[in-house]
């Protein structure tokens, strides 16, 4: 009678094969809905070091997914049908292409930019805003292919973007920290000369929330501004802040702002009404974000 000794070692083997291949799964794809929060530190500014710091839903779990290759990151945007993780970087005039889960990096998305800094996708199209170069908006394909520069004149030290519910396209300038201004163009990038030119210090990011108001990051006034729909200055919704840049938003409709000064990112409701430090000070080596972004793994 034959003794079938290898059975048992056959059994073992195929056990440990499935075992290996579940925990390959699991690190090379999402498993379960997941909401991530990306920050973007730039450490000392044009010095860095500069890096990418992910974290959990509750601003814990931290980990550096990218540590290297940057220069002086300015936004993210996630292509999740693409797989794909786009970043803008300020000193080498790049926008580049990272595997969105394992964050390798790919080929550029867009090379020879003037400084690009704030990222946005409409009308699936991805306009870049410049801080250097014509300061002319630049649209692209999700490809990366060049479509047109789509404003009809260039802003200087451009570094936010967003849209009121007419389509027209506002565009916040720095202006070196002095008299920052946010300019408006109509949905065919036709300029229509300055929306706000008072009240403002060193604007970064802008956005409008559901009552037409128009919010600003003011960098160097430490605050964030409120205008409404003609840009009359409403109050400073928030104050006591220090080097403001950084705005994304919870599925809620919580509100994540970037402080630099104290290394936090913030969380506030809608209406700006402050919550809590939702990734607390220096948590996972950050330093002085300058950006966060909210990625919502379905």
């Amino acid at each position: 009678m034959k003794k079938f000794y290898f059975l048992p070692a056959l059994l073992v083997i195929i056990s440990v094969t499935l075992v290996l291949q579940s925990c390959k799964d699991e690190d090379e794809g999402p498993q379960v809905p997941r909401t991530e929060l990306y920050v973007i530190d730039i450490g000392n500014f044009d010095k860095g070091p500069w890096k990418i710091i992910r974290y959990n839903e509750e601003g814990g779990d931290p980990k550096t997914v990218i540590g290297a290759g940057l220069s002086w990151p300015q936004d993210i945007i996630f292509l999740e049908d693409r797989g794909e993780m786009l970043v803008s970087n300020f000193i080498t005039g790049l926008i580049q292409r990272y595997d969105i889960e394992t964050f390798e990096q790919k080929a550029n998305f867009a090379t020879g930019i003037g400084s690009p800094t704030r990222m946005k996708i409409r009308d699936g199209l991805l306009y870049v805003v410049l801080w250097q170069g014509n300061g002319k908006v630049r649209r692209y394909q999700l490809d990366g292919t060049f479509v047109d520069e789509f404003t009809s004149i260039g802003v200087n030290n451009s570094i936010g973007l967003d849209w009121d519910a007419d389509g027209n396209l506002y565009v916040s300038s720095y202006n070196n920290g002095a008299d920052g201004f946010v300019r408006k163009f109509d949905p065919d990038g036709k300029d229509l000369g300055n929306f706000i030119d008072s009240n403002l210090n060193g604007p970064t990011n802008i956005w409008f929330n559901a009552s037409g108001h128009l919010l600003v990051n003011d960098f160097v006034g430490g605050a964030i501004r409120e205008f409404d729909a003609d840009g009359n200055f409403v109050r400073n919704a928030v104050n006591g802040l220090s080097q403001v840049e950084g705005v994304d938003f919870m599925e809620n409709g919580n509100v994540l702002i970037g402080n630099g000064g104290t290394g936090t990112i913030k969380m506030y409701t809608p209406d700006l009404t402050f919550i809590k430090d939702v990734v607390p000070s220096k948590s996972g080596g950050l330093v002085r974000p300058n950006g966060v972004i909210v990625r919502n793994v379905k």
